[in-house]
């Protein structure tokens, strides 16, 4: 799959708990999905991809995906979760048709590339009390005609295109906290695993972080707020070695300082101001699915 859709996955998946968790009743929901896409082939140079993307410059998809879900509570604070839904994703025009540059070789494209279509289901446990919340959830989604990338070589250059991968499973497990320690000091945690295969080849899935912890500490006046946080991410060594390398853990702490500013302009109603040290220490560090060293 592509960098882009990792950290857009990881992303969803450790923050998207928070919205997951508000539902307060079974929830049914569908939905359809038509998309059309279109493009030049004019600038691609190589005559017999040209021709084919002449072939498939215009495409249409439709798809109707739904979700259910179901909450239980057998105590004031305590409630269980259950969720079950469909994801098509159509392949983007840069996904099918993007000719580009691509480290020291080229991206190529391909037209060929077909929707990606998933399930997921997910059971959660909550606590509510005053003072605390949390929420632990499992969760497992199955994919078939992933999109991936693959390595080939392009004029004699190392290059890559996207491509199916065919059928691919993401599982994890996610814990979140949130403890008011008196009215302007909380505590916060959020930790999150997360295991990738490729069905289809039996091998890792590239660029899925393994392990990430946050724990912050938030102090909130009534104008403006402090907060530290300490992130740790496990060394990733659960690779496939043809897509990816092996990266080391990591710990670092960041801070900011924000503000609203309508305390100062009452026209900027919503705006807010905010400063940030990220990594204060200057540790070494890879983003948490092993791409860039930050």
């Amino acid at each position: 799959m592509t960098e882009a859709d990792c950290l857009d996955r990881q992303h969803r998946r450790i923050t998207g708990a928070t919205k997951r968790h508000q539902r307060s009743r079974s929830v049914y929901r569908a939905s359809g999905l038509v998309r059309r896409t279109e493009t030049d082939a004019d600038v691609i140079t190589i005559p017999a991809l040209a021709d084919i993307i002449r072939e498939n410059k215009s495409a249409k998809d439709r798809k109707m995906t739904y979700a259910l879900g179901a909450v239980f509570k057998p105590l004031s604070w305590l409630n269980f979760a259950a969720n079950f839904g469909t994801s098509y994703r159509v392949p983007t025009t840069v996904e099918k048709f993007d000719f580009s540059t691509y480290g020291a070789g080229y991206r190529i494209p391909n037209p060929a590339l077909e929707p990606e279509e998933g399930k997921t289901w997910d059971v959660s446990a909550r606590l509510r009390f005053q003072n605390l919340s949390s929420n632990l959830t499992v969760y497992h989604s199955d994919y078939s005609n992933l999109i991936g990338r693959e390595d080939i070589v392009h004029l004699g250059l190392p290059s890559s295109r996207r491509v199916n991968v065919g059928k691919a499973e993401i599982k994890g497990i996610e814990l979140d906290l949130d403890y008011r320690l008196t009215d302007e000091l909380s505590l916060k945690l959020a930790s999150a695993y997360t295991k990738g295969t490729d069905k289809t080849a039996n091998v890792p899935l590239a660029y899925i972080a393994p392990w990430v912890s946050t724990l912050g500490l938030r102090y909130q006046a009534h104008d403006y707020y402090v907060e530290g946080d300490v992130r740790h991410s496990r060394g990733k060594t659960r690779i496939d070695d043809k897509a990816e390398r092996a990266t080391a853990g990591y710990t670092v702490l960041n801070l900011y300082v924000g503000m609203d500013l309508n305390k100062f302009n009452p026209s900027l109603p919503k705006a807010t101001l905010r400063f940030g040290i990220e990594n204060v220490c200057r540790g070494p560090m890879k983003s948490d699915n092993g791409i860039g060293l930050q």
